[in-house]
Formats: structure tokens, sequence, C-alpha cells
């Protein structure tokens, strides 16, 4: 567990789970904003000032947005890398229309050394089969699930999650996942689909192999119930 040593947007105390190696620096964890503090308005980007970490300098990777607009929860993705061994600088998130809730950052990402690109390559993929849906007509549209002994990175689009109330609840398993891994993760609702806010999100619950959702809010009946995301989770 990380514990950051400051910010210059004028977080509380924040801590962010974490896997570090030679090769990369992978992050778990939520801080909350307050667009109305006098250094969040001042920053030109957000800067978290942590303890030496394990590689220097990385390539951009992706923190979710999440937050509330004409009382639908959005996600979107922010740009996010490590400026030196003491700073993570995530770019500066965007403002919501009608926002009713404070905007908060979800770190499900990996940071490896400038001028390296993750790849799987060597690894062995798990392949993971749904069952126990609650929705009849879901099913995986593609996946992508690799497993270490210290993390888990989940690629996965499934559709059929459109439910027949908006805002229903949802459950299903993804056998393959480990038992030991637990979170509160951003599902991308209907990804391809435009809107200034982002995306809507189905916010989700992990718990080993059990996903359960929390419905999507707010949408019309023109959306397809496709839903997906992609992220890293630490052990």
């Amino acid at each position: 567990m990380i514990t950051a040593t400051g910010n210059n947007f004028g977080a509380y105390t924040i801590q962010l789970k974490d896997y570090q190696s030679d090769k990369m620096v992978i992050l778990n964890g939520r801080v909350v904003l307050d667009p109305t503090n006098e250094d969040y308005i001042a920053a030109k980007q957000l800067e978290i000032y942590v303890p030496d970490l394990s590689i220097p300098k990385s390539t951009t990777t992706a923190v979710f947005q999440q937050g509330m607009s004409w009382s639908r929860p959005m996600v979107t993705a922010l740009k996010s890398w490590i400026k030196n061994k003491n700073t993570i600088v995530i770019e500066k998130p965007i403002v919501l229309r009608s926002a009713s809730a404070e905007p908060e950052l979800d770190f499900f990402c990996a940071y490896v050394p400038k001028g390296v690109r993750f790849s799987p390559e060597g690894m062995t993929p798990t392949p993971l089969t749904l069952e126990n849906a609650s929705l009849a007509n879901m099913s995986i549209v593609y996946q992508h699930c690799f497993i270490t002994d210290h993390w888990v990175f989940l690629a996965i689009q499934i559709r059929g999650t459109k439910t027949e109330t908006e805002g229903d609840e949802f459950s299903f398993r993804l056998n393959g996942l480990p038992n030991d891994i637990s979170a509160d993760v951003p599902f991308f609702f209907n990804a391809y689909s435009y809107s200034e806010d982002g995306s809507y999100e189905v916010p989700v619950h992990i718990t080993g192999n059990q996903l359960t959702c929390f419905g999507v809010t707010g949408t019309n009946w023109s959306q397809g119930g496709v839903m997906e995301t992609r992220l890293f989770l630490v052990r």
C-alpha cells in the first residue's frame, strides 16, 4: 500500500494498493476530487506525490474518471503517467455538465517504463466462461484475461446487459477469475456512443468470480446493452 506524501489539488490522505517491479507499477484505489478547492482550480494537471517508485518514468496509461451528470453515472478515461519516481500525474478531469456529485478517480492501471509497451507475449491467457447470469441473453463478445501471482489483467466486453427496467441490479459469474480479488470497478456501457461526459457507467462489484452490477440509470430504450472494461487488479 502506498500512502501519498502530498498532492497539488487539495485532497486529503491518498492511499493506493500497489504492485511494483522493475517492469511495471500497478495501482488500485479511489481518489475523491473537490472541484471547488482553490488548489484544484489552480492546478493545470493533477499531481500525487509518493515515496520512491520502482520505475523512474512511465509512458501514458489510463485512469478512470467517474461522476454523475444529469443524474446518470458516467465514466471516461484520463491520461496518467509517472513523471518521476516521486510524482504521478493525471490530466485534469473533464467538467461534467449538471454534476450532482463530486467526481472520483479510479486507479486500475499499470504504468510501464517510458519506451516500453506492455505485452502478454509468453504468458498463457486464462479463458473465462459466463455462468449464472441473471439476464437471459448475456454473452461474452471478447475477452483477454491474464493471471499472475501478483495481479490480474481483465479486458472483456459483454452484450445482453440491458435490463427490463432502468437501474435494475443483475449479476453473473466469470469462471476462471481467482477467488482472492475484490473491488468496485467501472464498466463502460455502450462505450461506442458519444457523449461530452463520457460513457454511461455500470458500477460493478467483483468478489472472486462473482460480479454484481448495480444497473444503469437514465438510459433510453435505444441502448443496446453492451458493457466493457479493461483493468489491472492487484491480488
